[in-house]
């Protein structure tokens, strides 16, 4: 094994291009045969299963400029983007926000709290529809970097069936007004 806490001393500008290579490939291994020993490959398996099996789209982006390092299918089925066309750039590039306003204040409250649950936003697919989210996110450190892990879901259906029993109700309103003031005009 390798002694990790002397690499800082070693003069890396004297070793020719396979020695460097080849001292790559047992950091590598070592970093492998520590994971194995820690667990973390497990772990890391279970968390990418728990992370794909979620039927909502789950995302995980950089705090500082919103550049994608994970993402789910949910993500893919519900937004339209497929994973090589979203990891690397941002959810500005991809124009995922239809107001980036509503970013900010994500990023606001997402900084001022840790977290938030149920922040309702329009997003647009990749065809430019707009799609209703119900967002709830935290922050996290990865590799000592602040990031976003939020999960969205759909609720664009449901604010339409809402939109739609709200006018029914108003035209119900109007027409049983109409109907009481022609009876009451009627009796007059």
């Amino acid at each position: 094994m390798l002694d990790i806490l002397n690499i800082k001393d070693m003069d890396y500008t004297k070793k020719t291009k396979e020695e460097l290579i080849e001292e790559l490939l047992l950091l590598k291994q070592e970093n492998e045969s520590l994971k194995q020993e820690k667990g973390w490959v497990e772990t890391e398996k279970y968390f990418e299963l728990i992370f794909d099996i979620i039927p909502d789209a789950a995302l995980i982006s950089r705090v500082e400029d919103g550049v994608v390092v994970e993402l789910n299918k949910g993500f893919t089925k519900l937004v339209g983007f497929t994973k090589e066309e979203t990891i690397g750039r941002s959810s500005m590039d991809i124009h995922l926000w239809q107001n980036l306003s509503d970013r900010k204040i994500l990023i606001d409250q997402l900084l001022k709290h840790g977290h938030c649950e149920n922040f309702e936003t329009t997003f647009l697919r990749k065809d430019g529809h707009p799609l209703v989210g119900s967002l709830s996110a935290k922050v996290v450190k990865l590799q000592g970097i602040p990031h976003i892990l939020s999960v969205t879901r759909d609720i664009t259906v449901f604010r339409q069936t809402e939109e739609t029993l709200r006018r029914s109700e108003e035209c119900f309103r109007e027409v049983l007004e109409n109907s009481l003031d022609a009876s009451y005009k009627r009796n007059l």
